[in-house]
């Protein structure tokens, strides 16, 4: 058999999204042995099995594809065919464009497309744990419970405004009333509240490292709103991965990525132990397709 030069640091982020998915499958095996009388569920970890099938296909096909093939030679006769087939000036004029583009995007842009492919992981990954840990929350905790605090706080401010005289004074405490009384609950308060529960139930866990990186795992999320640059005036830095005010996140290796992924799926592993809920009705989803 010929032997293949593989490029060595697509090699290892391969080897780590591989290893990832194969830890996500083995701890939801595990997670299901309660269940075995159902075979068509999702939990957590095969939430993010399937969310690392996205980037790990899209990796492997473009190593096969460069590593066996000198300058990706199948792309020259798939453009020629596509070229082929055009049917008018204008959509030739429009494949030129593409042409001119796509030639560049594979040679000197190949880091900025493995940059993007990267956020795009951890956007869908830090969704998989917003919307499973949210899912613990809403079963949980008491919303009517929750809406009652917020009212009484809101009457407390309402009373403390009604007493203030000057104009100023009064926008200062209706805008801080407006920000501490809203009736939404975001992701980030019920993963906070999901924390703070699994603390009280198990005071060994390291809250505060879980936070830290949940909030960095967040804020890297978040520059998808941005074209990926970092919107605040805080830089971060964590596994080895940088932001920076309206910057781009930096690291010189894309596997760190998958590192704090990983991180990510054993905090939640260890929220629900903590909890108690590791096989309960919050933790499984029996209507997967």
């Amino acid at each position: 058999m010929m032997a293949i030069n593989f490029d060595p640091n697509q090699f290892v982020r391969i080897k780590k999204l591989i290893l990832l998915k194969g830890e996500c499958l083995e701890i939801s095996k595990l997670h299901m042995e309660n269940y075995s009388n159902i075979s068509n569920y999702s939990n957590f970890y095969s939430s993010m099995s399937d969310v690392i099938d996205v980037l790990l296909t899209s990796q492997i096909n473009d190593e096969l594809t460069s590593a066996s093939n000198n300058n990706r030679y199948p792309l020259i006769p798939l453009l020629e065919q596509i070229y082929r087939s055009l049917e008018t000036l204008e959509s030739q004029k429009f494949f030129h464009n593409s042409q001119i583009d796509l030639e560049q995007a594979f040679t000197w842009r190949t880091d900025f497309l493995n940059g993007s492919h990267y956020l795009d992981f951890t956007v869908s990954s830090y969704s998989v744990f917003e919307c499973w840990v949210s899912k613990i929350y809403d079963g949980i905790f008491d919303e009517d419970s929750y809406r009652k605090k917020r009212v009484s706080l809101a009457l407390k401010y309402l009373s403390k405004i009604h007493a203030i005289e000057k104009p100023e004074e009064k926008e200062k405490n209706l805008i801080k009333a407006l920000s501490e009384c809203s009736l939404y609950i975001s992701g980030a308060q019920k993963i906070q509240q999901v924390i703070k529960l699994a603390k009280e139930k198990n005071p060994s866990i390291d809250n505060v490292n879980m936070l830290e990186k949940i909030m960095f795992y967040g804020s890297l999320r978040n520059t998808i709103h941005n074209l990926g640059r970092h919107q605040k005036k805080t830089s971060q830095t964590l596994c080895d991965i940088t932001l920076e005010h309206q910057e781009p996140a930096f690291t010189t290796d894309y596997s760190n990525y998958v590192e704090l992924c990983r991180d990510i799926v054993y905090i939640y592993k260890e929220i629900i132990e903590s909890i108690g809920t590791n096989s309960s009705e919050h933790c499984i989803n029996t209507k997967a397709p």
